[in-house]
């Protein structure tokens, strides 16, 4: 989808699509490009509230992987990107809307079901479920375990959180994932509880290429994002 710009008494204007044709310009759009549980997580409840607030501005939604994000950033694919992302990536402009901690998962089942936090060092003897090499989040799991001097042996290593929380949820060990991951886990019997020493955490950004100027409709959606996005990251144990 082409961001347009809505013109005077609905008249057309010259705005290139794919095909290069000119044709008549719809509502504002601006491309946004998400993760997928991020997606599912913040999406509904910010276009919802941007919606009410700004009923001339569409928001168009590409849902894959962080590198597809910020290469279609960086492309002007898309106007703006959220998720997390290596403080190196070059060509991107960010800004901090939530900080996201990680937290550890797990069912009635577990010793730490009722603890209000854990320590990196206590999972020694937990069956684990984590996420695959490929997955930044997993990165995070290792250095928190060697950080605790403590060996890491999955249980399960799976590609998607919706899955390490059915996992759990099954009893077949706990996970660590960002506090986010709640959303996978609505209505199951699974708890999240922080973990300590050390605290790990990365921020949630938004996203846009270097060197181009926010779009009015990016600038206007970015506190609506932050506040959604700020409530999915409580600094304390829940249950879900």
């Amino acid at each position: 989808m082409l961001g347009r710009r809505r013109q005077g008494a609905g008249g057309p204007r010259a705005c290139r699509a794919q095909c290069g044709r000119p044709c008549r310009a719809p509502p504002r759009a601006h491309r946004h490009r998400r993760p997928p549980l991020l997606a599912a997580a913040i999406l509904p409840r910010a276009i919802a509230e941007f919606r009410a607030s700004h009923p001339g501005i569409q928001v168009a939604v590409l849902d894959t992987g962080t590198d597809r994000i910020v290469e279609a950033v960086r492309l002007g694919k898309a106007d703006c990107g959220l998720g997390t992302f290596a403080p190196a990536e070059e060509g991107i402009e960010r800004a901090s809307l939530a900080r996201d901690s990680l937290m550890l998962f797990c069912g009635p089942g577990s010793p730490f079901f009722d603890r209000d936090a854990v320590a990196w060092r206590e999972l020694a003897d937990e069956p684990l479920v984590t996420l695959t090499r490929d997955s930044g989040i997993r990165l995070l799991v290792e250095v928190g375990y060697e950080a605790a001097e403590v060996p890491l042996r999955p249980a399960f290593e799976v590609s998607q959180i919706t899955t390490a929380v059915a996992l759990v949820e099954a009893g077949l060990g706990s996970a660590v994932l960002p506090t986010y991951a709640f959303a996978a886990a609505e209505g199951k019997r699974v708890a999240a509880r922080p973990l300590t020493a050390p605290s790990i955490s990365r921020d949630i950004v938004l996203i846009h290429a270097s060197g181009r100027s926010l779009s009015p409709a990016v600038a206007a959606f970015e506190p609506v994002l932050r506040r959604c996005a700020q409530r999915l990251t409580p600094r304390r144990s829940f249950n879900v």
